[in-house]
């Protein structure tokens, strides 16, 4: 009886838990159709990168900025180094995601999809985070005096 009574509370917990699933995964898909037609109005796109238990990391971006940045110079070369065969938008985003799931390191070429410099995201790396010049909306390890000049306007549209 015992046994039978663990087994049954068991089997309550596990259907406690895929109920909650099935909700958070209903709420996180009628989030991304409210979000999807209002940002395909305005030329924004979602992409899901990844999922941890109760938490999601959505990139938000516009395509065509997007694949500006990543054919500034340089880039395609860096990103060539963490397996990208290609700049190209889809392609790309399809291989950040992957690399998302590759062991427990998180993938900090992802600065390049955040339109950061090009030498602040090898600066960052290479220091593995330590010694930046600037330390802002991201960590600076190129120029510094454009970086605050930039952050100061994030932060002027933040206030608005």
């Amino acid at each position: 009886d015992i046994e039978k009574a663990v087994i049954s509370e068991r089997l309550e917990i596990e259907k406690e838990r895929q109920y909650r699933r099935s909700i958070i995964y209903l709420r996180y898909s009628i989030l991304q159709f409210v979000i999807l037609i209002y940002c395909g109005k305005k030329g924004i796109s979602l992409l899901l990168l990844h999922r941890y238990q109760q938490t999601a990391l959505i990139y938000v971006y516009r395509r065509g900025r997007l694949q500006n940045d990543l054919c500034k110079p340089g880039v395609a070369a860096f990103l060539a180094q963490y397996g990208y065969a290609s700049t190209d938008v889809e392609y790309a985003l399809l291989r950040l995601k992957e690399r998302f799931g590759v062991g427990d390191k998180f993938p900090h070429e992802i600065g390049l999809f955040l339109d950061y410099p090009l030498g602040d995201v090898v600066g960052f790396i290479e220091n593995e985070g330590r010694n930046c010049k600037l330390a802002g909306c991201w960590k600076v390890y190129g120029d510094a005096r454009a970086a605050s000049k930039l952050f100061a306007k994030f932060k002027k549209c933040k206030d608005v």
